[in-house]
């Protein structure tokens, strides 16, 4: 059947751009770009006029269509995603004016910010009078933040924020090294464990950075650790009176080694008590609760004698382990393993380890195993080893590791039993008739299943009395041997020459005569 302009117009108009045309209808496709070339260009433009490009030309993009998909957008990271041609083009053409009041948005959402808007003083602290916190600064703009600390510009821009109260209690404290006049004042909440840190015992955090255990392993010495304030220091006034403590040892002569500025709180990941109270208002009950908190948190505000303050008053409507229920409730699992408890009961398990209770109430069983006679009564009723051992394995093993052979003398060994008997169908008659006419080989070659009939039963001589193996017979003997030798000086031209001839002889132990040791 001959293609028409009509049904070629009429498959074009089903697609929206080539490639789709090419891919579903390849046939008239080729029959169209046939007139694209060869017979009239104009009807392939008739074809195409309401396709659209999925590759641009050069040149496709002018300014006047840049502004088309560019008025569109406000986020300029967004117009990157969708429209990266067009991105391109405007800065390639140096048409920045279409973009000039565009910001661009991160992932999350907020205004990335760049270094040319913070190179002043005055910008940093307008715009860090927008935010309450220092960690609101480094959350919402750190390269904010990071100008600020990286020009000193902290005590103005930060001047009208409140550190936020922590519920941890800290202490100042200081190292001083009396030899070299060097000492080191700092803040903390957990005094045995920054005091490790800086002495170099404390390796969990990785390697140690601290400037005390440095000074420490350079020259040799041991350094005196104070605790400066007898009370806790309040989170608001920490910066204050560090700081006046670190310039208390530089009047007197002291040299600091300090680096971090003074104040430093460390991490945030501490909550306020406000925080948890706030939390406890939108709850009922005390599960509601224990779902909006943290098992780490929940553990902190108990090290600190804050969690029964924050629990009163709530509805409790779960099961609480105190020491006495769990000892009333160990009857119910008296029999049980700690492996069962562990996997069936993990609420009861939970208590009896949160309470000290295990090895009270489910002490460890030692198993001697079972005793000599145990043994021998049990072995006594088995005939085969195979079978004792695959039913009384622990019996079994008991045998084995105390050595106990003497219980399974009587019993037979290597027996297989359930072994179906092979009813094969050849006999002595057939393999005779077989082998008629053939060698050992050939009829091993030929009927492979009634020469293993033979040689399961030991008949393979019988039928083959004459062909019997009588082993290789090599060609060379000790006179053809010594011959060849004679035409050599040593061992290895002979090895060379006449492999065959050496290998005889040295099977045979004739080296020594043909070359004998002088």
């Amino acid at each position: 059947m001959e293609t028409t302009k009509e049904d070629i117009l009429q498959s074009a108009l089903r697609y929206t751009n080539q490639r789709d045309w090419q891919k579903n209808e390849p046939f008239l496709f080729k029959k169209a770009v046939n007139y694209k070339y060869r017979v009239d260009r104009k009807f392939w433009d008739e074809c195409t006029s309401h396709m659209e490009y999925i590759f641009k030309p050069n040149g496709y993009w002018t300014y006047d269509k840049c502004l088309e998909v560019v008025k569109d957008y406000k986020d300029k990271s967004a117009l990157s995603k969708d429209h990266p041609l067009v991105v391109r083009a405007i800065y390639r053409n140096k048409w920045l004016d279409l973009i000039s009041g565009m910001v661009s948005l991160s992932k999350n959402g907020k205004v990335i910010r760049y270094i040319e808007d913070f190179d002043t003083i005055e910008k940093c602290k307008a715009e860090a009078l927008k935010y309450k916190t220092r960690s609101q600064v480094l959350y919402e703009c750190p390269i904010l933040y990071k100008t600020i600390l990286k020009n000193d510009w902290d005590d103005i821009c930060f001047k009208h924020m409140k550190n936020q109260i922590n519920i941890k209690k800290r202490f100042i404290y200081v190292f001083e090294f009396l030899e070299t006049k060097h000492a080191y004042v700092g803040l903390t909440c957990n005094i045995e464990r920054r005091k490790k840190a800086h002495l170099g015992l404390e390796t969990q955090y990785g390697k140690i950075k601290s400037n005390v255990y440095k000074h420490m392993v350079q020259n040799n010495i041991e350094p005196k650790f104070k605790i400066i304030t007898k009370r806790p220091v309040k989170e608001e006034n920490a910066h204050l009176a560090e700081k006046k403590w670190i310039e208390y040892y530089k009047q007197n002569g002291w040299i600091m080694l300090n680096i971090a500025k003074a104040g430093s709180l460390g991490s945030r990941r501490k909550r306020t008590i406000d925080h948890y109270l706030d939390i406890k208002n939108q709850c009922r009950t005390l599960s509601e609760l224990i779902k909006k908190t943290s098992s780490h948190e929940r553990a902190t505000l108990r090290k600190d004698g804050l969690w029964e303050k924050l629990i009163d008053g709530l509805e409790v409507d779960f099961n609480i382990w105190t020491p006495e229920k769990v000892i009333s409730e160990a009857c119910q699992y008296k029999d049980w393993s700690r492996y069962r408890l562990q996997k069936e009961a993990s609420g009861y398990y939970k208590a009896l380890l949160r309470h000290n209770l295990v090895d009270e109430l489910f002490p460890i069983k030692v198993n001697d195993g079972l005793t000599y006679d145990e043994c021998k009564e049990i072995a006594i009723k088995y005939d085969i080893y195979s079978e004792f051992r695959n039913k009384e394995r622990e019996c079994y093993f008991r045998c084995r590791f105390n050595n106990w052979s003497e219980l399974t003398k009587h019993m037979k060994k290597n027996v297989a039993r359930f072994r179906k008997s092979i009813e094969s169908k050849y006999t002595i008659e057939i393999c005779k008739e077989l082998a008629i006419g053939k060698t050992r080989s050939e009829f091993m070659k030929s009927n492979s299943g009634a020469y293993k009939f033979l040689k399961r039963n030991n008949l393979i001589d019988e039928v083959f009395p004459e062909k019997k193996n009588t082993g290789f017979v090599s060609k060379y003997t000790f006179e053809i041997c010594q011959e060849l030798a004679n035409e050599c000086v040593k061992r290895s031209y002979f090895q060379q020459k006449y492999s065959g001839a050496y290998k005889f002889a040295k099977k045979n132990n004739l080296l020594d005569k043909l070359y004998p040791k002088t």
